[in-house]
Formats: structure tokens, C-alpha cells, sequence
């Protein structure tokens, strides 16, 4: 079961408490990246924020068809993203879908 992650209004505002909030927001992907055995990931849902990134920490993902939007949507609000997601979505993403929409 995926989830949507922060509240982006909360979360513009850069303080000790909503970088420890980050921190361990955080955890799931990178446990996941330093798996030793092959994760794969299920989609059925829109995928924004924490739900991209836990989709993208996973070795494989595989999804249904179907009308579904996912994306990473501090991009399109504006929003800095944090290095680890920027350097995660590089990663593992073609460069073609590197852009705002």
C-alpha cells in the first residue's frame, strides 16, 4: 500500500523539525536500495511524492494499465528536492522523463 508522503505546505518550511521528518521518511527507500535481494514493487494507483520514490528505490516495478498519474510533484509546485531524491530519480530514470510537466 502506497502513501501520498508530506504535506507540501508544511513542508516549505525548512526547520530542524521537518528535516528530522524528512530523515525518516526517508528510511523506507533506503532500506529498500540496500536490500541484498531483488525488490520488486506493485503499482495499481496514482503514484505522487513517497509513493515515487519507494517506486523507484525497488529494483523492478511493474504496474495495470490504466488512467494513473505518477510523478513527483514537488517539481511541479516548485519545490527543491531533497539530493537523495534528485540523485534516486537520475538514477533510475530515462532522462527524457526528467522534466516538468
Amino acid at each position: 500500500m502506497f502513501f501520498g508522503g508530506y504535506d507540501l505546505k508544511v513542508m516549505r518550511d525548512i526547520n530542524s523539525a521537518n528535516m528530522a521528518l524528512l530523515e525518516k521518511g526517508s528510511r523506507p527507500a533506503r532500506r529498500m536500495l540496500s536490500f541484498r535481494y531483488p525488490v520488486l514493487a506493485a503499482c495499481n494507483v496514482h503514484g505522487v511524492t513517497k509513493d515515487v520514490f519507494l517506486l523507484l528505490a525497488a529494483d523492478h516495478r511493474i504496474a495495470v494499465d490504466g488512467v494513473f498519474r505518477i510523478g513527483l510533484n514537488e517539481v511541479a509546485i516548485g519545490m527543491t528536492m531533497h539530493f537523495g531524491g534528485v540523485e534516486l530519480a537520475n538514477g533510475r530514470l530515462a532522462p527524457v522523463f526528467l522534466t516538468v510537466q
